[in-house]
């Protein structure tokens, strides 16, 4: 429990002081191990992201200290510790002047783009998007969560579901992309047992068992890779296709989804680079309501109905 120390006592971000005269006032309150480290300036995020950094620590300085000398030595301090962390004075400034949201006339915008953010692109796409209408908002996918954050023990491979696969063969350097929603020891199970069907009155379900069929080579089991996840099945599809696209030595019978020609320059420049073989994470799998949230302009048809 806190206790009261030299007339002040912290509660959450603030700092309570009692004045000689039992007036109660407030200052911004640190703790003693606050290093003033904030979001630096030359990171990877939008410019829209650090203009709130700034925005947000002045409006506590607003709100929080009591007294005006207080303000003006509060902004002071973090106008220099936003210095020390890369900032320029001249954003500061320009950040500062800005008018407040409830002056400024909001846009009518008649759907949104949720889009990763990538400097130098992303800004030039939402001046593209803007002149459509569309306001465009920016994620990151890679967070320090999502680094550091291990709340669970990993799935082992072959339990984990809702995966896009990859079944080498065992005698060739062909491969074979599909995706299930189920686990993938399950759908591997599936495979084998086309494999190792001999009817020739029962039709081949599976490309993997009619390569094997059709050659004597047998997949190589042991080396079953996942190549994407995602509990989404037609954001699946999608993953499948560009995985499909990335491997030109696939058995597969056809490409599944039909991809946006607007797509294949990159996923063919992804596919030149070499090295790896995992894609971008593709857009949601519905078809965009224009009067709802979207995450691409274009989106792909759906053509294959069967599971990979």
């Amino acid at each position: 429990m806190e206790t009261e120390e030299n007339s002040t006592i912290p509660f959450l971000d603030t700092l309570v002081h009692r004045e000689p005269n039992g007036q109660l006032t407030t200052t911004v309150y640190r703790k003693p191990t606050h290093t003033d480290q904030y979001l630096a300036y030359d990171s990877h995020h939008p410019q829209s992201v650090k203009r709130g950094v700034v925005k947000c620590l002045n409006d506590r300085a607003t709100r929080v200290v009591t007294k005006q000398g207080g303000k003006r030595s509060e902004k002071h301090h973090i106008s220099s510790a936003l210095v020390s962390n890369g900032y320029p004075v001249s954003f500061l400034q320009r950040v500062n002047k800005t008018r407040p949201r409830e002056e400024r006339q909001e846009q009518g915008y008649c759907a949104t783009a949720i889009l990763p953010f990538v400097d130098g692109l992303s800004q030039t796409l939402r001046r593209c998007l803007r002149d459509h209408n569309i306001r465009t908002v920016f994620k990151s996918d890679t967070t320090l969560r999502k680094q550091l954050v291990r709340p669970k023990d990993p799935i082992p491979p072959g339990r984990q579901d809702g995966v896009v696969y990859k079944i080498p063969c065992g005698e060739c350097d062909k491969v074979y992309i599909g995706e299930t929603g189920r686990a993938l020891d399950t759908r591997m199970k599936e495979h084998d047992a086309d494999v190792k069907s001999k009817n020739p009155d029962k039709k081949v379900k599976s490309a993997v068992a009619e390569h094997a069929h059709k050659t004597g080579h047998y997949p190589n089991w042991k080396n079953v890779e996942c190549m994407e996840k995602d509990q989404h099945w037609y954001t699946r599809k999608v993953k499948e296709a560009i995985q499909i696209q990335l491997h030109p030595n696939n058995i597969n019978r056809d490409s599944g989804v039909e991809l946006p020609k607007a797509w294949l320059p990159i996923v063919r420049k992804h596919q030149s680079g070499g090295k790896n073989n995992r894609s971008a994470p593709p857009p949601t799998s519905k078809r965009p309501d224009p009067t709802r949230t979207i995450r691409v302009t274009q989106d792909p048809v759906y053509t294959s109905p069967d599971e990979g």
